[in-house]
């Protein structure tokens, strides 16, 4: 029985109904913990900078100076007071009863904070250059600008005076701990690429030296530090490999004189900020939002949760279960940081080479493998009949090596339709009967090939066009007809007498044409016929069916629902866009499952076609196919093979009426209710009469109660 927990704590203003509380909960292996926007406030100018203290958030704001934030409730946050300074407020931060904030224009700014209603400037003190950030660490304050950093006494608040300086390079951002400031370097002089982490010595604050150093060939933006480690924010696009690099950076500064880098984590944009808090990194980036990166192993940090946002990150603080995040124009945002969701890792299926395709039929999951390279040879891959009867032990029992690579699968009866990367023979019909021993026994070949699925007699490939392939004969399938494109036929879905086809926009040589989404007449499939066409500008790359509506996943567009009861006049009725880059999708129940590259999985409530939303994921792995069976999610990775998740039942919604407490869950399939008044040696005891119902009102107790849900 896996058991995965969500704790409710009622306190005793509760029965006032004042307070209800959410934690978070455990979570096994690839779980995610996603955070939500709980509250904002738009501010009027350009937030960049944010520091937490007790109840309020003193947010640098541009030229609005340093406003400060009532976060007492923090889905009504409200602006107390301010100080507009006359110049550009960058960063902030606080010590005490003092906000010190980096002025671009004036330097470090002292203000007295000691009553938040009214903040007033006491001292202040010029930098050589301009003040882009500032840390605090005893009677000093780090001030860093593009030509240094800059060490002034605050032991006088009234009076500051530099003392020291530290010069050979711009400098983004500084922490400070202790007798070191750990700064996120710019450019080298004379070279292409950033520092990246500087330690500076500032025992002797007169004299600054550097004593150590890890260049991670990017230009960094934020740095934070952490017992014996400093993480990293930065990215550069690369030409040559086409991504940003590096992204968090983790790095061993436990000998200030020599950092190791210990691991790191690829962000999908470029990473401009970074806060520690316990066991998680909150990194802003600046295509993908918030993310959630999982520390507790620096070697090998994970993804865990994402929040994505829709204006410029600016920088993060986190004080217990909320982040503050400013994003540009649109002010600070307010996130819960302890909201569940999952799914969860059970096992997988390596193998040598890439996987290009999944299906899955009764008991056995089937695996195209394509190509992969030893180091020193090529190797085809082939067809793999993998056993998941056991999905936490999924065992091979056979497969057909095709003498090239894979690109598809699909099965219907008792065959495997499979179709190759190169070579002569572009689809094959394995016969699967015996999983042991799958031979082929027929094949179509020099046709387009790409990802396939079967609906009656027919398969239909994506392969640039559409290809219709008769397969009533498996030992002499035939090819019958096929709809040329304007652009690249990337995926296909069927259903009767129509095809549904995600074509990527594409150059004619002088002139850059939409995508999107195609239907076509497949009533004639020697004769297919477009009847209708909805533009996409992003393009489609992927597509599934859900009763009248079609799923799409258009790249940056996220996940689009057309709604296509009329084929001739296919509309779009709403959109999620999780973040990312959307290009594969699956539906199941009332949830689709979109592949983001990079990012990972995305699982989107689509009940409401309208608005549909997005409950949960799992970015541990960077998938490139899924296939979905009931509460199972089957991912093809590059690097890890064949991936098996389950979809874990969770809570939606906990309120309470009177001195009632109603309680709704997505349980994915049956989930037992059990509720224990401890946590210290608890007594879990299932409530009867649960199990074929996701919601349940029980009476409130006097005391605690924690609930959780368990598959059976």
């Amino acid at each position: 029985m896996k058991a995965f927990p969500v704790l409710l704590r009622r306190e005793t203003a509760f029965i006032l109904a004042t307070e209800l509380w959410l934690a978070c909960p455990i979570v096994g292996l690839g779980g995610d913990i996603d955070p939500v926007r709980v509250g904002g406030y738009d501010t009027s100018g350009l937030a960049s900078g944010v520091a937490v203290l007790g109840h309020y958030a003193y947010v640098a704001d541009g030229t609005n100076g340093l406003l400060v934030i009532d976060i007492s409730n923090p889905t009504i946050p409200r602006r107390v007071a301010g100080y507009e300074g006359g110049g550009w407020a960058m960063r902030v931060a606080v010590s005490g009863n003092f906000a010190y904030v980096a002025d671009w224009t004036n330097g470090l700014e002292v203000l007295d904070i000691s009553n938040p209603n009214n903040p007033r400037r006491v001292g202040g003190c010029e930098v050589s250059g301009h003040a882009a950030d500032v840390a605090v660490t005893g009677n000093h304050a780090c001030v860093a600008d593009e030509l240094g950093l800059e060490v002034i006494d605050v032991s006088n608040p009234s009076s500051p005076q530099r003392v020291g300086r530290y010069e050979g390079l711009p400098i983004e951002a500084v922490e400070a701990s202790g007798h070191y400031a750990y700064v996120a370097g710019g450019w080298n002089q004379g070279n292409s690429y950033g520092q990246g982490l500087l330690v500076i010595d500032i025992s002797n604050p007169a004299n600054p030296q550097r004593v150590g150093g890890y260049s991670t060939y990017t230009w960094s933006y934020g740095v934070a530090v952490s017992g014996s480690h400093a993480y990293l924010a930065g990215g550069i696009w690369d030409e040559q490999a086409w991504l940003y690099r590096d992204g968090l950076v983790i790095i061993d500064i436990s000998n200030p004189a020599n950092p190791q880098r210990v691991g790191g984590w690829d962000t999908a944009g470029s990473a401009v900020g970074v806060a520690v808090s316990g066991d998680c990194a909150y990194v802003l980036d600046s295509n993908a939002g918030l993310l959630v990166i999982d520390i507790s192993e620096p070697a090998n940090p994970r993804r865990v949760g994402k929040y994505g946002l829709s204006g410029w990150a600016g920088w993060v603080a986190v004080s217990g279960k909320h982040a503050y995040v400013t994003e540009g124009y649109s002010g600070l945002e307010v996130i819960d940081i302890s909201h569940p969701a999952n799914p969860q890792w059970l096992g997988g299926f390596p193998t040598a080479g890439p996987v290009t395709g999944v299906a899955v039929s009764g008991s056995n999951a089937y695996v195209a493998e394509s190509w992969w390279s030893d180091g020193t040879n090529w190797h085809s891959g082939g067809l793999h009949v993998i056993d998941v009867s056991h999905l936490t032990d999924p065992q091979r029992l056979g497969g057909y090596d095709t003498g090239e690579g894979l690109s598809g699968v699909a099965v219907s009866g008792g065959y495997a339709c499979v179709t190759t990367d190169y070579g002569p023979s572009s689809l094959l019909m394995i016969d699967v009967s015996n999983p042991a021993n799958p031979q082929c026994v027929g094949a179509v070949t020099n046709i387009a090939v790409g990802p396939v699925v079967v609906s009656g007699s027919h398969a239909y490939m994506a392969a640039g066009s559409l290809q219709v392939v008769d397969i009533s004969d498996p030992a002499h399938p035939q090819r019958v007809g096929s709809y040329h494109a304007g652009g690249h036929v990337a995926d296909v879905a069927v259903s009767g007498n129509y095809a549904y086809v995600a074509e990527w926009g594409w150059y004619d040589g002088t002139n850059l044409h939409s995508g999107g989404l195609r239907v076509i007449d497949v009533a004639s499939p020697a004769n297919p016929q477009r009847v209708g066409i909805h533009d996409i500008r992003e393009g489609a790359q992927g597509v599934a069916l859900s009763g009248q509506y079609a799923c799409v996943a258009a790249a940056e567009a996220g996940l689009l629902m057309i709604d296509v009861s009329e084929p001739t006049n296919p509309q779009r009725v709403g959109s999620c866009d999780p973040g990312g880059r959307a290009y594969g999708v699956k539906v199941s129940g009332h949830h689709a499952y979109v592949v983001d590259w990079g990012v990972g999985l995305h699982v989107i409530d689509i009940s409401d076609p309208i608005n549909p939303r997005r409950v949960g994921g799992n970015s541990s792995f960077d998938p490139t196919r899924v296939a979905v069976r009931d509460a199972q999610v089957f991912l093809t990775t590059d690097k890890n093979g064949l991936v098996i998740a389950e979809m874990m039942p969770f809570f939606k919604l906990v309120s309470h009426q009177g001195q009632l407490l109603k309680l709704s869950w997505e349980g994915f399939g049956p989930a037992r209710l059990l509720r224990s008044t401890q946590l210290t040696n608890p007594d879990w005891r299932e409530l009867p009469g649960h199990e074929a119902t996701n919601a349940a009102t029980l009476p409130i107790s006097s005391g605690p109660d924690f609930f959780r849900l368990v598959k059976p």
